[in-house]
């Protein structure tokens, strides 16, 4: 189990994984599984495991016996040996037992027959059963095909999958399995990236193992450290196990992202290497009114919020647009151009090529032209340089008639040449970009993923065919019924095909092509709904947290907050100071008219993204992310998003922070991890009645319930959106019931109560949570005195951003430039990681980035919070904010996210966050906490 666990597990879901495994790395294992002594002793338990064996087998015969021995328990499907219950396949410690004395011998010969001697060695040297001669009866391919189905099949990739590359030639029938697995070691593996870089590849390209071969003998010894007799299988293309090694770097690479960090082994730190991106061209126009050109930045990372690139004197601001796309650069087309952001660490490389295609922007959300790495059936453009047009138009001869056509190229580059093709017979003979791939996978992408191959009803996924033409016939199968159904295929030029808008829920399906050609039709993928889930919320999934928002843990603390619910063992100082609120909750009028329309009508209502955290429950910000953006695609068109002035890494990462706030979710930054509140009503203040928000978590069933709930009680619902300003957040709307009584709030409570348990809603109308959360916040003060140094933190190589308080939000700089005499800085370790640290007197300390910027205007006696206490609004610069347990009760006053808004206040213009719905002395004290005074002002809205 222990070392199965260290091969397949959750973080490496449909991720390939190989049985790479060393001495030290068993060592580990064994430390981590609580075995006490010595590395040798460690060691020496794995090895009396496998004299040991299965209960059963025989004491006498082969090591591959008792392997095989293993197998045929574990096809059994036991539960229990020895009263262990067995999660991995119980052969798995023999397969590391002949992979691992590969991985000690660092003078290996590759010759078939070679296998055998340091197995034999490495047997005989701790007594273990001997390993029989290949003519002999020598048959462990059972373990190895088994290994595949069950990771596969059985598991559906869903900790990993382990795949089998077979090879041909009967001399490597046998040991080419263990082979495979260990002539490239893990650490080189570790290394491809920075090895692609070096190679001059950018992420995305469609590539050969041709030229894989060449780039390994250019630079495999220097980059990975491959040694000669590795490089020699490599050179010969008839070597299958140097074909295999391509095939592990041809797999790497097409999941490479172009991050090119590392891990420092000497100071076990993480280094920050540039981030490779792929410049692609774009055009707009016709053949009429001409062409012109310009690039789209293409990666699968998110971008840095303020990526900007320099060429030719002028700089570029390059905003992320969705699926991987970049804005607009309206930079001049040059070949092998290669653009840089030194602060970011990030370059932007247009590889030189002979032929480049194009395909509809559409196809991607995006308008005119846009280029991409393989050919597809439907209509392109093909680019060519002038010299292979020849060639081009000979091979354009085998065209049907009017698929086939030279384009004047009106205001394109000199030295090109514009055709226009569609539905290409055949491949070019010569021309690799211009050839249809075999190699055909069955992808799901986009929608509401869930969990491993699991999607949610209210956004599923599209089925594309990796490298198919589009002519495929592609059909769905139900686990539990044998009939074919075939899907249609989606009206862009893609070979991307929709799944029934009527698929089952909660029952398993596999997807195929017509002749069963494609990779990944064995895996099983299903739909699910989010019936009962919000009933699932349970308040013992959240962290606890302390007077500035940190996570702790509950039995060390008398005084926590979970959610947005405050647990103290002193409750009378929070009773007698909340009764001065009292009025502002509970007013002495109960009479008055719901302030919109008591008919809701939930049939339309969707609410994808608070509806997927629901059913998740819990998750992390990177799963939010890409939820989030699949959504965004669908809720706004090409310009809209053209139109767009923040970045989208910011609107996914303030949305999250919104949600947070609006009590729906807690959400901790630092190991970027989600998890839903209970569904909870809470008084809010109100003119008259009473008035409850939602938090928590929801779904339209539940808000079903409610809606049933109101109406019989006599209570009102409200979907009340939010400000337009925010839609681009994506923000649920405020969901609140109103009730009024002709003499008695306490009636209107009383029916209150009663909806919550009918719906199975916590509510305790006796204690206010924003006030509460106020009230045990603790101050700027107490935070300042409870920094602690960060001893070993280095900040060389990452890109870093110094916040700056007359412009009031974080700023690049060199690191070298950094005034560490009182500064606070962020320092971007990837595209969802981000470590603060305040600079003070040299030394660097942990803290929290909202309250170390208040402690930098406190610093400078800079007050920027206003007021007007007419309108019982406050306005909070947009870059401003606050610490976690003060925004969240200034959010709960309305149950609105604060909208934005740009405005001129005693003379400064910035774009500010306008909190409503607040008492004026509960707000000023509040802000006091921050060190902050507010100003009286009249806010123009």
């Amino acid at each position: 189990n222990a070392i199965g666990k260290w091969y397949f597990n959750e973080e490496k879901a449909e991720q390939e994984v190989y049985l790479f495994i060393s001495k030290h790395d068993l060592v580990q294992i064994g430390k981590n599984n609580g075995i006490q002594g010595n590395e040798e002793d460690i060691f020496l338990d794995y090895v009396e495991a496998i004299r040991k064996g299965i209960p059963g087998k025989s004491p006498k015969g082969n090591i591959i016996s008792h392997a095989l021995y293993a197998y045929r328990i574990w096809r059994k499907n036991p539960l229990k040996v020895d009263g262990v219950y067995i999660e991995y396949p119980l052969y798995l410690a023999y397969l590391t037992l002949f992979v691992l004395p590969l991985t000690e011998s660092l003078h290996l010969n590759l010759r078939a027959n070679t296998y055998y001697r340091p197995v034999r060695s490495f047997l005989k040297k701790y007594d273990l059963p001997y390993l029989p001669n290949q003519n002999d009866t020598f048959n462990w391919n059972p373990l190895w095909l088994d290994l595949e189905e069950w990771s596969i099949i059985k598991r559906n990739t869903e900790v990993g999958y382990f795949e089998l590359h077979p090879f041909s030639n009967q001399n490597w029938v046998y040991v080419g399995k263990p082979l495979s697995q260990t002539i490239f070691p893990i650490h080189s593996i570790k290394r491809l990236p920075q090895f692609f870089e070096s190679s001059g590849l950018v992420p995305g390209e469609e590539t050969s193992e041709d030229l894989f071969r060449k780039l390994l003998l250019a630079y495999g010894e220097k980059n990975l450290g491959l040694p000669s007799k590795v490089l020699n299988a490599i050179r010969d293309p008839e070597n299958e196990l140097g074909s295999s090694l391509i095939g592990i770097v041809s797999r790497n690479y097409r999941n490479w992202t172009g991050n090119t960090d590392f891990y420092d082994l000497d100071t076990e730190t993480t280094k920050k290497g540039y981030t490779i991106a792929q410049l692609r061209l774009c055009v707009e126009g016709d053949p009429i009114r001409g062409y012109r050109t310009y690039y789209r930045l293409h990666s699968k990372l998110d971008f840095p919020e303020d990526l900007t690139f320099a060429h030719n004197g002028k700089e570029f601001k390059c905003q992320q647009f969705g699926q991987g796309w970049s804005k607009h650069l309206l930079i001049p087309y040059s070949e092998g151009v290669e653009l840089q952001d030194n602060l970011n660490k990030w370059k932007a490389k247009f590889p030189k090529k002979d032929v480049r295609l194009l395909t509809e922007g559409k196809n991607f959300h995006l308008s005119g032209w846009v280029e991409v790495p393989y050919m597809i059936t439907s209509k392109m453009l093909l680019l060519v340089k002038e010299g292979l047009s020849p060639s081009i138009e000979e091979w354009g001869e085998c065209f049907p008639r009017g698929d086939f056509k030279r384009i004047p190229k009106s205001g394109l580059p000199e030295g090109l040449v514009l055709y226009e093709i569609s539905n290409p017979p055949i491949g070019h003979p010569d021309v690799s970009q211009l050839q249809f791939k075999p190699d055909k996978r069955i992808l799901l992408t986009g929608g509401l993923k869930t969990d491993v191959r699991t999607w949610l009803n209210t956004l599923i996924p599209e089925v594309e065919l990796e490298n198919g033409r589009g002519t495929e016939n592609v059909y769905l199968t139900y686990e539990d019924i044998n009939e074919k159904i075939p899907l249609k295929r989606k009206a862009i030029d893609q070979p991307v095909w929709v799944l029934p808008s009527d698929i089952r829920n909660n029952i398993g399906f596999f997807l195929k092509d017509e002749h069963d050609e494609a990779r990944g039709g064995q895996l099983k993928n299903i739909i699910v709904n989010s019936k009962g889930k919000a009933d699932k919320l349970k308040e013992e999934t959240l962290p606890a947290r302390d007077r500035f928002g940190l996570i702790v843990t509950k039995e060390d603390n008398p005084a926590f907050v979970i959610g947005s619910k405050l647990l103290v063992l002193n409750e009378r100082k929070y009773w007698l100071r909340q009764s001065h609120y009292k009025s502002e909750f509970r007013p002495q009028v109960t009479t008055g008219e719901n302030p919109t329309s008591p008919s809701i009508e939930l049939e339309n209502y969707d609410d994808l993204l608070v509806n997927f955290l629901t059913v998740k429950g819990e998750s992390t910000a990177k799963e939010y992310f890409e939820a989030f953006e699949s959504v965004y695609q669908i809720s706004f068109s090409p310009d809209e998003i053209e139109s767009h002035t923040l970045e989208l890494s910011k609107l996914k990462r303030w949305s999250l922070n919104y949600l947070d706030y609006m009590g729906i979710l807690d959400y901790e930054y630092s190991n970027k991890k989600i998890v839903v509140n209970p569904p909870q009503f809470i008084l809010i203040p109100t003119e008259s009645g009473r008035k409850v928000l939602l938090i928590g978590g929801r779904t339209k069933e539940l808000l079903q319930r409610i809606q049933k709930g109101t109406h019989d009680l006599g209570l009102f619902l409200n979907l009340e959106p939010q400000h337009p300003t925010l839609s681009p957040f994506l923000l649920p709307p405020a969901v609140t019931v109103v009730g009024f009584h002709k003499d008695s709030g306490d009636e209107i409570e009383n029916k209150l109560k009663n909806l919550a348990e009918s719906c199975s809603i916590i509510f305790n109308p006796d204690k206010l949570p924003q006030f509460r959360l106020i009230e045990f916040s603790g101050n700027i003060r107490e935070y300042t005195d409870g920094l602690t140094p960060d001893e070993g933190f280095d900040d060389s190589g990452w890109p870093a951003r110094v916040f700056d308080p007359l412009k009031l939000r974080f700023i690049p700089m060199e690191s070298d430039n950094i005034d560490k005499t009182y500064s606070l800085v962020e320092y971007r370790l990837t595209e969802y990681s981000f470590k603060h640290r305040l600079w003070k007197d040299g030394k660097p300390y942990h803290i929290n980035k909202n309250w170390g910027r208040y402690m930098i205007l406190e610093n400078h006696r800079k007050n920027v919070i206003f007021n007007d206490r007419k309108k019982n609004i406050v306005a909070i610069p947009a870059t401003l904010p606050l610490p976690r347990l003060i925004s969240e009760a200034m959010t709960l006053f309305s149950g609105k996210a604060p909208r934005r808004k740009a405005l001129e206040i005693e003379g400064n213009k910035t774009w500010y966050i306008i909190y409503n719905n607040l008492p004026h002395v509960l707000a000023y004290n509040t802000f006091l906490k921050v060190g902050q005074k507010m100003a009286e002002t009249q806010i123009e809205l």
